[in-house]
């Protein structure tokens, strides 16, 4: 395969203390055909300072400022200015393994119908040190055991997002075109994606090769409002089950007992039903989402959710 370029999107908002770490780890990349593409969205720390000082130093490197507008709208706008033909994702306080983009550049080269990848996860502290236990080597454990019983990649994946984060994401420009962009979801937006990506592409799960370092610390964003993650977690849900179908249980009845298993263990069936016939009036992502964070909203309010 002649050599592609890969442009490598650091939305960046208010980590400071791990942003320069992460940028250092994109251009220490074993494959050097990259365009580094931040953007800060309206970080109120030194963030957009450090990257500004990347910028003067690396020619391959380029920055974008803009007013916080969310990870979905940052995600966007710079993939819409990415001149590489795939596109690798690296929130501000993670880390790409040394080798994650040869890897990935590896595998479509091998299998060139190849137009999304994701691959393990290491965890991390505050510190940078790599997590061998604790609650999210549990909950990985956990999500791929579901995935081992069951052989259902899009079920396993709502069930618990094993990918973990837009950091682990490796696709084509193209299949982002296809997908319609990132939705506008504060913290589903990845999951959203994972799901069109799967329905609409040939996708590699590189199970056995750690691809990124998940910085796990007080400030993540999934950690910030469980009702509306949970809404959003409902949402994702109630599309997917419509635009997947009878594939998302691969058309065998005896795969219902994992849908069923699934849907216990979440305990949000009602809401779900409820964002069914929501998304049944209008049938597009990027007309239900708005429609179901404002739903979700009033329902809140009214006490009904």
């Amino acid at each position: 395969m002649e050599r592609s370029l890969v442009t490598i999107v650091i939305p960046s908002f208010n980590h400071e203390a791990y942003i320069g770490e992460s940028v250092n780890s994109a251009l220490c990349q074993d494959y050097r055909d990259v365009e580094i593409l931040a953007i800060d969205d309206g970080s109120s720390d030194k963030s957009c300072s450090i990257l500004r000082d990347f910028c003067k130093r690396f020619s391959n490197f380029k920055l974008i400022e803009q007013e916080n507008r969310g990870a979905h709208n940052a995600l966007n706008r710079a993939i819409t200015e990415a001149c590489g033909q795939y596109i690798a994702v690296l929130n501000s306080d993670d880390l790409f393994e040394e080798n994650k983009i040869s890897r990935c550049i590896s595998i479509v080269t091998e299998n060139p119908s190849t137009e999304f990848i994701f691959g393990g996860v290491r965890f991390i502290n505050e510190a940078g040190d790599i997590q061998e236990s604790g609650i999210s080597v549990d909950w990985m454990t956990r999500a791929l055991r579901f995935f081992d019983r069951s052989n259902l990649l899009a079920l396993s994946l709502l069930n618990e997002n094993f990918a973990v984060t837009t950091s682990n994401f490796f696709f084509t420009k193209e299949l982002w075109v296809r997908n319609g962009g990132f939705m506008p979801l504060r913290y589903c937006h990845d999951l959203c994606f994972l799901m069109s990506s799967i329905r609409n592409a040939n996708c590699c799960f590189d199970r056995s090769v750690p691809h990124i370092r998940y910085r796990v610390h007080d400030k993540n964003t999934i950690k910030e409002n469980l009702v509306q993650i949970r809404g959003e977690i409902a949402s994702v849900v109630a599309s997917n089950l419509v635009l997947f179908g009878r594939s998302l249980f691969d058309h065998r009845i005896e795969n219902l007992l994992f849908l069923n298993e699934f849907l216990d263990e979440k305990k949000m069936s009602s809401q779900i039903i409820k964002l069914l016939q929501l998304f049944s009036d209008v049938s597009e992502e990027a007309t239900f989402y708005p429609l179901a964070t404002e739903f979700i909203r009033s329902s809140l309010a009214l006490k009904l959710w």
